[in-house]
């Protein structure tokens, strides 16, 4: 055991990848303050960061269940780690570790808060806390603080937000509510408890969260999870949707935001976790709606809801092309409009973090040959400037030689009946628009079209990242690239009408 007098207010911790990951406890006295598991090593890859300014002067004890050759080299200082290192532009990242799923999103008085499944100790699942960002635009994101964390009720699991309105809790005025499970048995200190939904309350506009202590509702099923929250203004009540366990989905509903009755159990096919339940205009016309009950593949069910139980009217439809994007949510506080965040499973090889999110989505309903369809849309982006990029004439091919690191909207019209296939080469990726058998495919992934059509692509390109929108919204392909993948852009499809932007702040 370590003894440990603070004199700075962060402790860097020294992590390796590969190093065998040991629990860490931090003791003030004979009180466990904290516990985690963390891949230390002597000589570190990177550091993570475990704040102290609440222990300024204070000797605690810090002690580690296998090697200790790595103590020596924690370090104390003023401030977190900082890395300068390849990042996104546009996709949300962490400072450093882990990230998963968005959680407890929500507008409040004009900001954007993205709470977020969080390791901040290691590159690697564990260790599951709330982290927490804001921003006003959707675009640029301030780092917050640390939300959640695991104590002896569990890990902090995914939940999500919204606005007592009508002081149902007697907390102040407009106070934010979060949602969450607590994950029992995934630590040591919480012994064998169950997963269980419970409650935290800010009344700082969501720039700290207090748990209550409450279980708001116990165990249904081993490892229910994923609490998603909303006011349904017809029937003024509170609504809940709730994984239960393997293919099984529960809806509860609660006049006083603390009592919750269960009033309907569902099986959807295939579906599993972080569900959500929102309803969409049809072709923008709001007397003309549908309810969407969305899983976390993707997988979504169109239907009537009536405050208790959802009605499907047809079967299980999937928003996602591939495979990258998982576990998204819709913003709470947006009134009409549906904006959701998924996160990316990127692997950001040899990088401080892991993963990342979704250019946040404004989501609708449209018909499609096939039926109405949920579309994709980036109204965000609209705020940014858009540079031309020069393209030079070579043979029947287009090419675009950007200079700058991004990032880049490329917009691309293939006319109907194009003789063949469309090649355009991308930054780390091969775009294939086959007009004979009607496919498109950027990478390994693709989808079908009507080669008797026009078809429009948008593609953004960011660090590491391609998000590719067709079929006017309703394909969503995002792709991970290498991020020393260059520059250069080649369309290779006579008669197609392209053009490549910097996307730029204004």
């Amino acid at each position: 055991m370590l003894k440990l007098t603070v004199t700075r207010p962060y402790l860097w911790l020294p992590v390796r990848a590969d190093a065998p990951a040991q629990w860490v406890r931090l003791f003030g006295g004979d009180a466990l303050l904290t516990e985690f598991s963390l891949c230390a090593a002597a000589d570190p890859e990177y550091y993570a960061c475990l704040p102290l300014r609440g222990h300024m002067g204070a000797t605690l004890h810090l002690a580690c269940e296998g090697d200790s050759d790595w103590l020596p080299a924690l370090r104390q200082e003023d401030a977190p780690p900082v890395y300068d290192c390849p990042r996104p532009r546009l996709h949300f990242t962490p400072p450093f570790g882990w990230i998963n799923d968005p959680n407890g999103l929500i507008l409040d008085r004009g900001v954007y808060h993205l709470y977020y499944q969080h390791n901040p100790y290691g590159t690697q699942w564990g260790n599951m806390h709330w982290g927490h960002a804001q921003s006003a635009d959707l675009v640029h994101w301030e780092h917050l603080p640390l939300a959640l964390a695991p104590d002896d009720t569990g890990t902090m699991y995914s939940g999500s937000a919204v606005k007592d309105a009508h002081g149902l809790l007697g907390e102040s005025a407009d106070a934010l509510l979060f949602y969450y499970t607590a994950a029992g048995g995934e630590n040591p200190r919480s012994g064998d408890a169950p997963f269980t939904q419970r409650l935290a309350v800010s009344t700082d506009g969501g720039r700290t969260l207090r748990k209550t202590g409450d279980v708001i509702v116990p165990e249904l099923a081993p490892g229910n999870r994923d609490p998603k929250v909303f006011y349904h203004a017809p029937t003024q009540g509170y609504v809940m949707v709730l994984y239960l366990s393997g293919n099984e989905f529960a809806i509860l509903r609660s006049d006083d935001l603390a009592h919750w009755k269960v009033t309907q159990r569902l099986t959807l096919d295939k579906a599993w976790e972080c569900p959500d339940l929102f309803e969409l205009s049809v072709d923008g016309d709001s007397r003309n709606t549908r309810w969407v009950f969305w899983s976390a593949d993707g997988f979504y069910w169109l239907g009537d809801f009536d405050g208790s139980r959802f009605l499907p009217e047809t079967g299980r439809l999937c928003a996602y092309t591939g495979t990258l994007p998982y576990a998204a949510q819709t913003y709470s506080g947006t009134g009409r409009r549906v904006l959701s965040v998924a996160w990316l499973r990127t692997k950001n090889a040899g990088l401080p973090y892991t993963g990342m999110m979704s250019i946040p989505a404004e989501l609708s309903l449209t018909h499609t040959a096939y039926g109405l369809r949920v579309a994709f849309s980036t109204p965000c982006l609209d705020a940014l400037s858009r540079i031309p990029v020069p393209a030079q004439q070579r043979a029947e091919k287009l090419l675009f030689s950007p200079t700058g690191d991004g990032p880049y909207l490329l917009s691309l019209t293939l006319p109907a009946h194009f003789s063949g296939t469309a090649h355009i080469t991308l930054p780390g990726a091969e775009l294939r628009a086959d007009f004979t058998h009607g496919r498109c495919s950027l990478g390994e992934t693709g989808f079908d079209f009507d080669p008797a059509s026009p078809l429009d692509l948008r593609l953004v390109m960011d660090t590491g990242i391609l998000e590719l929108t067709a079929l006017s919204g309703t394909v969503w392909l995002p792709v991970e690239v290498p991020r020393d993948a260059g520059r250069e852009i080649t369309v290779d499809a006579p008669g197609a009408e392209a053009a490549l932007f910097l996307l730029a702040h204004a």
